[in-house]
């Protein structure tokens, strides 16, 4: 039976979460299972990551598949998914997260579809908070239409986040999509992984993805995020560079504005970063990022960013002083303020 969906669960060292992810993916009917697989991929786990997985491998064989490689990062294990996976769609699943109860529902409604890109919502789990939320878009659920038709006007930058996006494989194999290896927020392309060969879209009223924040060490978290924003940096340009290759013209006209949109804010968010976060490289940091952006080749997309051409006529070295006092004073008042939130 040919598959539907490949599920890629990359991880490295989660046994803590491992068990909950990989039995969000059973489901009661013996015969639904045989419609997906999960690929399991263990980057050089040193606890009993593998002894998990194999053990579903060994009970579930014709859905479950363990792939043991060397340590490589996150976005080795998503790509080493990728190539391998057999399924006509493709959904990649973090090994602290889970699915949702719905995932069987999600499933039968998928297997009817053929669309290039399947949107279904998520539940953010703040572990630090005990909070759990429900993300939902302004946006008509349970309809499948042309992305020419679609307006994205009613979501965000973050719409096609792997989270909530399922692909079909070719999709993200012909436009040659792939994660950064060797760094954090290596899913940062995915943001415009559909285009521009992406020509439809469902959205499902189906809860999907359960998304756990809060946890000591994410690569979301502040303390980490202000170590890695070199890692952050690659992966915004990597997405920028994927942007200014297409031919806007070519585009229908609301993809080409959201399209902007999407680039306008992440080439904001790599210089808002580097001006937040005091760091001995600071001022060369914003800088080199600040000239890169000039590029000819990002100006027609960068075109109408308040943020930017505000930095681009104030970008003298009082005037980034000024910014670094004002922002290290937004940073100090948060950590005074942060532990009665």
């Amino acid at each position: 039976m040919d598959k539907v969906l490949t599920i890629v669960v990359p991880t490295y060292n989660m046994e803590r979460f491992l068990d909950k992810c990989l039995s969000s993916l059973v489901l009661d009917e013996a015969e639904q299972m045989l419609l997906y697989e999960v690929l399991v991929v263990i980057d050089g786990a040193t606890d009993s990551s593998e002894a998990i997985a194999r053990g579903y491998e060994e009970r579930f064989p014709d859905t479950f598949q363990v792939i043991a490689k060397e340590n490589g990062g996150h976005g080795s294990c998503c790509n080493r998914g990728l190539r391998e996976a057999k399924g006509k769609y493709i959904h990649f699943l973090d090994s602290d997260d889970w699915f949702d109860a719905e995932f069987a529902d999600y499933l039968r409604q998928l297997a009817s579809l053929d669309v290039d890109v399947v949107q279904t919502r998520r539940v953010d789990e703040f572990s630090d908070r005990g909070v759990t939320k429900v993300h939902r878009y302004d946006i008509a659920y349970g309809q499948c239409c042309q992305l020419a038709d679609f307006d994205f006007n009613r979501v965000d930058k973050s719409f096609f986040s792997i989270h909530e996006s399922t692909f079909r494989t070719a999709l993200l194999r012909d436009n040659h999509i792939v994660f950064l290896e060797g760094c954090s927020y290596d899913d940062t392309i995915f943001r415009v992984a559909p285009f521009p060969g992406a020509k439809t879209l469902c959205v499902m009223d189906v809860c999907l993805y359960h998304y756990l924040q809060g946890r000591p060490g994410q690569s979301v978290a502040r303390d980490v995020k202000r170590r890695k924003l070199g890692q952050l940096e690659r992966n915004i340009f990597q997405l920028l560079d994927y942007v200014a290759a297409m031919d806007a013209a070519a585009l229908p006209e609301n993809v080409a504005g959201f399209l902007h949109r999407v680039f306008t804010d992440h080439a904001n968010r790599i210089l808002r970063n580097y001006i937040k976060v005091k760091t001995p490289t600071r001022r060369q940091d914003v800088m080199r990022c600040y000239q890169a952006l000039c590029q000819s080749g990002y100006r027609p997309w960068i075109a109408g960013s308040h943020y930017f051409e505000s930095f681009d006529r104030n970008h003298s070295s009082w005037k980034l002083s000024c910014r670094f006092a004002y922002y290290d004073g937004l940073e100090a008042l948060y950590r005074l303020f942060h532990p009665f939130h």
